[in-house]
């Protein structure tokens, strides 16, 4: 079976966690095949948006159980190389060159819910549930937890990093979990239009927005970040995909 599977329509590239056996655990093959999925999106001019989506009735278990059990006859050496494979994969999500939306049912546990939060946009079924368990198995939600962070928020985070309470979409709408609840029927059409809405963009200037709003989450509110926004704008503005847009826009004004 392949573990991710990949559909392309119009620019718009659909990847599949193709696991619903396993409640789409992330096994460390799934891992890998999601991360050579997304490096060759990447590359593809011709992809321009990314739907990160789930086959069968959940999105995402966290951890795979089976391997879990394996993990504690592991080395650290062994346990630290597993953790990098997913911490490179979240890393390679978050800042991936083209807009992300993930699409939600069902459940997502751990790692799931930091896959969800590496994504630009995230809409979920209103009857989907979420949960970061770690600690109640003994462990943390480490390598998923700067994505959290910048979701939710360290307040939120916090809460329920320790509680380890079930987050119902209505809750996780609130605390910035998620964009967007509404009810199964629904949930394919409207990502599918807010999908070909971004589509008409530009490009590349998606791509510089994004890594735009990560530089400056990142910088106090200085000199330093006044200059660097200008700066920005003023290359932007010199691009031929603006050059060309802001021409095109300007003569049908």
């Amino acid at each position: 079976m392949t573990l991710v599977t990949r559909e392309d329509n119009n620019g718009i590239t659909t990847l599949y966690l193709n696991r619903p056996e396993k409640h789409n655990a992330l096994s460390q093959d799934l891992i890998k095949s999601l991360q050579q999925q997304l490096d060759a999106t990447a590359e593809d001019d011709d992809v321009q948006l990314v739907i990160l989506a789930a086959q069968g009735k959940t999105f995402c278990a966290g951890a795979d159980l089976g391997e879990m059990q394996t993990s504690i006859d592991h080395s650290e050496a062994k346990n630290r190389e597993d953790a990098e494979n997913l911490a490179t994969l979240l890393n390679t999500l978050f800042y991936l060159p083209k807009p992300t939306i993930a699409k939600i049912q069902g459940s997502a546990f751990g790692g799931g819910v930091g896959i969800i939060a590496c994504c630009d946009i995230a809409i979920a079924h209103a009857d989907a549930q979420f949960c970061l368990s770690e600690v109640k198995l003994g462990l943390i939600p480490a390598v998923i937890s700067p994505y959290l962070i910048s979701a939710m928020g360290l307040r939120h985070l916090k809460r329920f990093a320790l509680s380890t309470e079930i987050i119902h979409s209505k809750k996780a709408l609130e605390i910035g979990l998620i964009h967007e609840m509404m009810p199964e029927e629904n949930l394919e059409s409207y990502i599918q239009q807010l999908a070909m809405h971004m589509i008409n963009n530009g490009p590349k200037a998606m791509a510089d927005c994004k890594k735009l709003l990560h530089h400056v989450q990142h910088h106090t509110i200085d000199v330093a970040l006044q200059n660097y926004t200008a700066q920005a704008i003023a290359k932007q503005r010199l691009q031929p995909e603006a050059q060309a847009r802001l021409q095109q826009f300007l003569h049908k004004s």
